[in-house]
């Protein structure tokens, strides 16, 4: 029990003896005392519940609230995290989407694109296949087209070759032509078109065709190229030229040693461009062809293989088949299949090199020997009804060595050369003769007439160009040309060249 203030006096004035008074408020004070030990004591027990219980619960509360609190923070930021992750996660998936949106939308325009160039792809697919179509039926009613034009080609092709080899007959078996030389000097000759007179003489001598010293090397040709087309027809033919050292026959034949051209180019090139010309025309018939080309030269009445060049010593025959009839062939020599004109060309000019070569009293550099280019020709052809026709022919092409008189200032080597060539050029106007006259000619005398005696006497056409020059002092041997020429344009052969099978 509390005693307040209030009670304690209350006390001490209820007591009259002042002993008891005192003794009163010695108890009194006392009690005061005990209550408040009472209270020391209720409050110190209260402090200890405070330090030994409430302290730890304090401290375990706080403790937990510590662990509440950061488990709360955790919480909260790996929510944070989570909805930052889930923020870039919508933003990337709102790029995306928006991305995507975009690509479907360039897709769409891309695809709509791909549509219409499917569409139009297969718009020209199905017009590629019409016309694939159309051309298939062109093209079958083109090959019956074509087997009714090639048979009308051939038939044109041959009634063509047939009024050529017609007017090559009636122009004779052998044609003689005359061409002057170009010379400054004073000119001994007049002459037409077909005629040749020597100044000062009544001597006149009339030849098929005869070109002036103005004349060029195109005109010449162009009189002999359908005799030449004669020879893709299965026709033997053969061209040489004839005439005094210096009077212009490797120029007729070749063309000039040095910077040859179109215009200047002779009768060997040209040829050789019409015949490989020819032949491509011909391709367009179903004609097709094999050229094998050879050259030699006739040197103090010894064969050379120019091919294989002058210092090659090697021995060759002329020989014929069915007892000297047909087509001579010579042994051991070079021949080389020539598929365009570049190849005939460049084989004629690399073995031209090896052909032998003098200073006469004519020239610094003149041909000392008989020159022979020779081509053989195979072809054949396979008509609308599958019948196959073939034909052969040869074309000689020569270049005689000039003929001139002895000269006592040259040399023995000289003088011997001269007269090789000047006994192979009289055995040869002795066949040409003995042809005019209808008597039988004797080749064998000279390996010269021997190799020609096919084109001369047998199944051959021959075109012969006497080469003069119309100096002064070239007048005897002119003389003796112009007379050769106008012996040979005499002879008139029985045989009428037939085409090779």
């Amino acid at each position: 029990m509390v005693l307040g203030p209030d009670t304690r006096q209350s006390i001490t004035e209820l007591v009259e003896d002042p002993v008891e008074r005192d003794l009163s408020a010695d108890g009194l004070h006392l009690l005061q005392t005990l209550q408040t030990l009472r209270t020391l004591r209720s409050v110190s027990y209260l402090c200890l519940f405070r330090v030994f219980i409430v302290v730890p619960v304090l401290v375990v509360l706080i403790v937990l609230v510590a662990i509440v609190l950061g488990v709360l923070f955790w919480w909260k930021r790996r929510q944070n995290t989570k909805q930052d992750d889930k923020g870039k996660i919508d933003e990337e998936a709102t790029l995306n989407l928006l991305g995507k949106s975009k690509e479907n939308t360039k897709n769409g325009e891309v695809s709509e694109e791909n549509t219409a160039m499917a569409e139009l792809i297969k718009d020209y697919k199905e017009k590629l296949a019409e016309m694939s179509r159309q051309i298939e039926i062109l093209k079958t009613q083109s090959e019956m087209d074509n087997q009714e034009l090639k048979k009308k080609v051939l038939e044109k092709n041959e009634e063509c070759k047939r009024l050529n080899n017609k007017l090559q007959e009636a122009k004779g078996n052998i044609r003689v032509l005359c061409r002057i030389k170009l010379c400054e000097e004073n000119d001994i000759l007049s002459t037409t078109k077909t005629t040749v007179s020597i100044k000062g003489t009544e001597k006149r001598y009339t030849f098929e065709r005869v070109f002036d010293k103005e004349s060029t090397q195109r005109e010449v040709y162009e009189d002999i190229k359908e005799l030449v087309r004669s020879f893709l027809d299965g026709y033997n033919l053969c061209i040489f030229a004839y005439g005094q050292t210096g009077s212009g026959k490797t120029y007729t034949m070749e063309g000039p040693p040095d910077n040859i051209s179109e215009d200047t180019e002779g009768i060997i090139p040209r040829a050789m461009k019409q015949v490989f010309q020819t032949i491509k025309e011909l391709k367009v018939a179903g004609w097709t062809y094999k050229l094998r080309a050879s050259y030699i030269e006739l040197y103090n009445e010894e064969i050379r293989d120019l091919t294989k060049g002058s210092n090659v010593q090697e021995k060759h025959e002329i020989k014929y088949p069915r007892g000297e009839q047909g087509k001579a062939t010579i042994t051991n020599i070079k021949e080389e299949e020539v598929e365009n004109t570049d190849d005939a060309l460049n084989f004629y000019k690399q073995a031209s090199k090896s052909r032998t070569s003098g200073k006469t009293g004519r020239n610094e550099r003149s041909s000392r020997s008989h020159a022979i280019f020779r081509v053989e020709m195979t072809g054949r052809v396979e008509n609308v009804e599958g019948v196959k026709n073939t034909c052969s022919g040869t074309l000689t092409l020569v270049d005689l060595a000039g003929s001139e008189k002895l000269d006592d200032a040259a040399s023995v080597t000289t003088n011997q050369e001269t007269k090789k060539i000047n006994l192979s050029l009289m055995e040869l106007s002795k066949v040409l003769r003995a042809l005019r006259k209808k008597e039988n000619p004797i080749y064998r005398n000279s390996k010269l007439t021997f190799l020609l005696k096919n084109s001369l006497g047998g199944n051959s056409k021959t075109l012969m160009i006497v080469n003069v020059s119309p100096t002064e002092d070239c007048k005897r041997e002119t003389e003796r040309t112009l007379e050769f020429g106008k012996e040979v344009s005499k002879v008139v052969l029985e045989n009428v060249p037939r085409k090779n099978k």
